[in-house]
């Protein structure tokens, strides 16, 4: 204000507890010095002024602030929240600095945002006292009608604290913020707009994060607005270790970010300013150090975001197009395709495709939008693999400087669904509203009774089978609203509204996903997943408000993707001598392990996950012979018994097996986990005794059995009359380091197989062949690597992959890795 940065509060660094301090400053930038300023009044009935966490504003005469965190009463402490409000009166030359009470919030807050806007104090969202909410709440105070007090405006749709805020051309913009507190922090990067003149809020494009981040939190006044853009500088990730030093500007013309250049260190919850055309960043993450820099941006910062798959047709998005997807063109609206390569920021020199696979293609796009086939261009794929890169460059052409790119693998199949045994049948619901089949893409309608549509699809559930429900029915509270029919053993996923606060108790133990689908409601942009696996028969799932659920605004709809079929040809001849039900299956989160039980799989370690399992029968959790349970292996493999950790003593026939770290996870209410022993098997008979076996002591349930087979190399299976006719497929040190790769199922059928390939290169490049005993490749595919160096993809089925064993290899730049799988 005024040409000077003020800065009120913050907690005490000369205390060692968390206590706010009375302390305020003021900086003159052409000076370089900082003044002390009228110290805070003493707040919440305690002899101690300060303020942390509260919202602050001006009308360019005057400083407001409002909420926060208090000194407690002894100042040794921080008390969670205030109504009070106050002013900061500047000294006019004849009277000292000082503050004002103005009219008291409704009720106790703390981490809102408070703006200034057409003579209105606005104070948006926050936290309760008790910090136990995230609260929407939108008040307003007229400046020129104190007595009035604050009145109620329209709630942010997204309730959450700590954010950061900013006022542009007549509209406020809330930014950012977090969910919970301290280690149970959820950090968001949804931006909200404020339309004053309808009392509407709208949800604009999201906040950039760092890689890997949810979200960006405790930005508090570290957000300026410069010309046309309003500009974030750094924020918390996620509670102590996660902070950024991005920078990110914010176009609303455009609804587009960019980053531009950072701050030199990570900081969150400081104090920014624009300054006689400069930017200044003091304070935050136990920092006194100032920052001073020019709101530019950073050529070597330009990178390619994402890509999208377009209808050449419309123009129109089909979906986005992501790492290892596989896109089907039996299902898709049309055959005509486009790839487009969103980039930061939003316009670049130029962007330079290369297209490579079973079909290739270079091309560069100098012009909004870049489109790998042109503006008007369109792309008939053949079916096979694929790799994209995009690259961005700061001139026309591909010329100047290379920004990041953007390289991702993908398939092209041509399958037709089978109509003749859809996976969900049987649909009704109670309500007597209309629920629909439908197929999971871009545009496709989420409710039956509404026009939002689908605007975004995880790549794993492009095409899946969908039930489009009625939105009317999102209040609905019955235990029992919607049944249907699985053909086979499936996934069921749903789609849950983001506003919840508390899910219904039906959806409580199913497991909540990173992914999203994106819907165009006008006040959500997403909704929120949930999945939970189910056998092949009927489901029936509640009401979207039945207790305890609150928060939700809209109807949840459900989508489903049918399991991979377990693998039979690791274990076979399954055999009990207690006459119950043991049954095989593939080990996942949702899978009941037992038969005669619905306790379910909470958490897999990731080396075990889809690994061929026996589900065994809990009342022969007291079975004390020696001889209970027996199965045939295809080949060498490692065994796994999932063990009751609240045993004392094993069985006599465990004893000898090694005793992992890792552990499977179970909802039983009495335990939450199973042990993990494992035990190299030759291919043949197994054969393992009862839990109780002596002298095994304490544990209440049966063990269940996971098998893995043992990733032995080629040679080592292959017998001498076979190696005549073999080539050559030694892999030297060097190539294989450290490098690994998992196949399953193995043995398989035939068809596809899914694959995961660790300890590469970062974003690497990866070239995947599998090879019959005389050497050919019979079947190919492309994967990118993540940031970890890994990578999981699906391998094609093949019709020469008939029976006997293959060699699937990796090949990189870094190095190869290869491993044997057998098909019967």
């Amino acid at each position: 204000m005024n040409g000077k940065l003020y800065t009120f509060g913050g907690f005490d660094s000369q205390k060692s507890t968390f206590t706010p301090t009375s302390r305020a400053y003021r900086y003159d930038p052409i000076a370089n010095t900082w003044t002390p300023i009228a110290p805070m009044p003493p707040m919440n009935g305690t002899s101690y002024g300060g303020v942390t966490h509260a919202g602050f504003a001006t009308d360019g005469t005057n400083i407001y602030f409002a909420g926060g965190y208090t000194s407690n009463s002894s100042g040794t402490g921080q008390i969670f929240g205030t109504k009070e409000v106050w002013k900061y009166v500047v000294s006019d030359g004849t009277t000292p600095d000082r503050y004002e009470r103005l009219p008291d919030l409704p009720i106790a807050v703390a981490a809102g945002q408070l703006e200034y806007l057409n003579g209105r104090l606005h104070h948006i969202g926050g936290t309760n006292a008790a910090r136990t909410s995230n609260l929407g709440n939108h008040y307003v105070l007229q400046l020129n009608d104190l007595a009035a007090g604050w009145k109620t405006l329209a709630s942010l749709p997204s309730p959450r604290h700590h954010a950061g805020s900013a006022v542009h051309d007549g509209k406020i913009y809330f930014i950012g913020g977090q969910t919970g507190h301290d280690s149970n922090l959820t950090t968001s990067k949804l931006v909200h707009q404020y339309d004053p003149v309808t009392n509407t809020w709208k949800l604009v494009a999201d906040l950039p994060v760092p890689t890997g981040a949810n979200g960006r939190g405790h930005i508090s006044s570290a957000v300026v607005v410069v010309d046309e853009r309003i500009i974030v500088l750094g924020g918390e990730t996620e509670h102590v270790t996660g902070r950024t030093n991005m920078v990110s500007a914010y176009t609303p013309s455009t609804n587009t970010w960019e980053n531009i250049t950072p701050l030199p260190k990570s900081r969150y919850s400081g104090v920014a300013a624009l300054l006689g055309g400069n930017i200044y960043y003091t304070g935050g993450s136990n920092s006194s150090t100032t920052y001073k820099g020019i709101p530019g941006e950073q050529a070597g910062e330009q990178q390619v975001l994402s890509f999208t798959l377009m209808n050449a047709d419309t123009k129109s998005q089909i979906q986005a197009l992501t790492n290892g997807a596989t896109l089907n063109l039996a299902t898709l609206p049309t055959k005509n395709l486009n790839i487009r390569a969103t980039t930061s920021p939003a316009t670049v020199g130029s962007v330079v495709f290369a297209l490579s696979g079973t079909q290739s293609k270079s091309a560069t796009e100098s012009r909004v939008p870049y489109d790998l086939m042109g503006d008007d261009g369109a792309w008939t794929p053949a079916v096979g693999s694929y790799t994209l890169k995009a690259t961005p460059y700061t001139n026309s052409g591909g010329g100047g400087s290379a920004g990041t790119s953007l390289l991702i693998a993908f398939n092209v199949v041509n399958q037709s669904p089978d109509t003749n045994n859809p996976l969900i049948t049987n649909i009704a619901a109670t309500s007597g509203r209309s629920y629909v089949l439908a197929e999971l893409t871009v545009g496709v309608r989420a409710y039956t009774d509404r026009t939002y549509e689908v605007t975004s699809v995880p790549a794993s559930l492009a095409g899946a089978s969908m039930i489009r429900t009625a939105n009317d029915d999102k209040r609905n509270t019955s235990s029992s609203l919607l049944s249907f029919t699985l053909s086979q053993q499936a996934t069921v996923y749903v789609a849950y509204d983001p506003r919840a606060t508390a899910l219904p108790s039906w959806l409580s133990g199913w497991q909540k996903l990173t992914d999203r689908v994106g819907v165009n409601d006008s006040k959500i942009s997403y909704m929120d997943l949930y999945s939970k696996s189910f056998p092949a028969g009927a489901v029936s799932l509640g009401g979207g408000m039945q207790s305890p659920a609150a928060g939700a605004e809209n109807n949840y709809f459900v989508v489903a993707k049918a399991a991979q079929a377990p693998s039979t040809g690791l274990i076979s001849n399954v055999a009990t001598t207690s006459g119950k039900s043991y049954a095989l299956g593939n080990l996942a989160v949702g899978v009941t392990h037992y038969t005669d039980r619905t306790y379910e799989v909470t958490s897999v370690p990731a080396s075990l996950a889809g690994a061929s399992m026996i589900r065994t029968a809990n009342d022969d959790k007291r079975n004390t012979s020696s001889s209970l349970l027996s199965f045939t292996l295809g080949e060498s493999a490692t065994v796994y018994i999932a063990y009751d950790p609240r045993a004392t003593a094993l069985p006599s026939w465990l004893s000898g097996w090694q005793k992992l770290t890792d552990r499977v996870g179970v909802n039983d209410s009495k335990i939450s986990y199973m042990d993990l022993y494992s035990k190299s098997f030759p291919a043949g008979a197994v054969s393992l005794g009862g839990s109780m076996q002596s002298p095994a002591a304490g544990a209440e349930n049966n063990y269940f059995v996971v098998a893995k087979a043992a990733q032995a190399t080629l040679s080592s299976s292959i017998t001498k009359d076979m190696r005549a006719t073999t080539f050559d497929m030694a892999l030297s040190e060097a190539e294989s380091n450290n490098r690994s790769l998992t196949v399953y199922p193995n043995p398989a059928s035939g068809g596809a197989v899914f694959l995961e390939a660790a300890n590469f290169g970062k974003q690497e490049a990866l070239s995947i062949t599998v090879h019959d005993m005389l050497g050919r490749i019979v079947a190919s595919a492309n994967a990118v690597t993540d940031n970890l160096g890994n990578a999981q993809t699906e391998v094609p089925g093949h019709k020469q992959l008939l029976h006997g064993f293959f060699i699937i290899r990796v090949s990189a730049a870094s190095g190869r890795a290869q491993t044997k799988i057998l098909v019967k």
